[in-house]
């Protein structure tokens, strides 16, 4: 089961990329009859065998993430930062990386054998850092690697991020993505009501924004709370305006939590009805529309490592460019955390 959610989160994440990009340029909220047009599409794709939609600079930079942490078995900052940056001279112009993160990029590229990891990040934005949320859309493999070790998740979580995005809520918006998908590993469907859910959430945030001045997260988990529970559904263009659907890494990554959540309490539209749990996630969460790419990878990630991949259907599989990578990576990561595991037990039986 474990592996089936490992393979859904990474597989379901890079679905929501491929999706969100067909829609991201449009900066509005999408018809849920354009997203199931779309979906029947995909249906021939297994016949097929086309690849029809591209992974943007999401899925790209999340996959080198998990690459590093696969071939040295733990976070080596040097080798990510590398990945990243030659990854990003060698990209084609479809992965849309953000104009800002290229200075990152050089600046790294420049130091001798990168020896300023986190100094040019640092630099941006006169010394504040991006609070982008570049940071948190690509951080899922660190949930995976991290699984049962929530300290050094939030470390980990901490550290990637600090390689292009220095401000605190790109920081505590990576550690916050990374525990929704940590959460979803750790339950099932039925062993958790969203409030349950969201109040783990919660707990987490509460004590990542104590010394923050503005507990920007801390009021959007709290808005998103009060907009689930409401007896009448809040519209999309009320969502946008008290939570927000854009490149901020706080309002990207509590859209991505409220389409899950608004899924996991049984809210989502009656038009999405049709489809898997999975599915009717990544959907919702790109009719949210702005950052929809961004959006509906991270609410992905967190889907696919709850019900696991079982919840996507076979077609999506041929329809999505890199989704062997996804699912060859994916299934790394697992054997890395059983092999963790195998050693923590054989220590312990030493031990006693």
């Amino acid at each position: 089961m474990l592996l089936s959610k490992f393979k859904g989160s990474a597989l379901a994440a890079l679905a929501g990329d491929c999706i969100g990009a067909r829609y991201e340029s449009m900066w509005r909220p999408v018809a849920y009859q354009t997203l199931l047009n779309l979906e029947e599409n995909l249906k021939s794709a297994e016949k097929t065998s086309r690849r029809s939609l591209h992974y943007t600079d999401d899925t790209e930079m999340a996959h080198e993430l998990a690459k590093s942490l696969v071939e040295n078995g733990k976070f080596v900052a040097k080798d990510v930062a590398s990945k990243f940056t030659e990854t990003f001279f060698e990209s084609p112009p479809y992965r849309y990386y953000g104009p800002h993160v290229r200075n990152v990029f050089e600046k790294l590229e420049k130091a001798s054998r990168f020896s300023d990891l986190f100094g040019p990040a640092s630099e941006q934005f006169d010394g504040q850092g991006s609070y982008g949320n570049g940071s948190a859309m690509r951080v899922f493999p660190v949930a995976l690697f991290c699984h049962g070790n929530q300290e050094l998740l939030e470390k980990l979580a901490a550290l990637s991020a600090k390689l292009t995005h220095a401000h605190i809520d790109a920081i505590n918006g990576a550690k916050l993505q990374a525990s929704a998908v940590e959460i979803a590993l750790s339950s099932s469907d039925g062993s958790i009501s969203w409030l349950e859910f969201w109040q783990k959430l919660k707990d987490l945030i509460d004590k990542l924004e104590v010394d923050v001045p503005e507990k920007v997260y801390t009021n959007k988990l709290d808005m998103i709370k009060e907009l689930i529970a409401r007896e009448e559904v809040a519209s999309v263009h009320e969502f946008e305006d008290e939570v927000g659907t854009g490149i901020k890494a706080s309002e990207a990554v509590c859209a991505a939590i409220y389409a899950f959540l608004m899924c996991l309490a049984d809210r989502q539209p009656s038009e999405l009805s049709s489809l898997s749990k999975v599915q009717q996630v990544v959907f919702y969460s790109i009719s949210l529309g702005g950052d929809t790419d961004t959006i509906g990878t991270m609410a992905g990630a967190i889907a696919g490592a709850f019900y696991g991949d079982e919840g996507l259907p076979s077609y999506w599989l041929y329809a999505f460019e890199g989704a062997e990578m996804a699912r060859d990576l994916a299934t790394k990561l697992h054997e890395l955390n059983e092999k963790k595991n195998r050693d923590i037990s054989q220590k312990q039986c030493r031990l006693s």
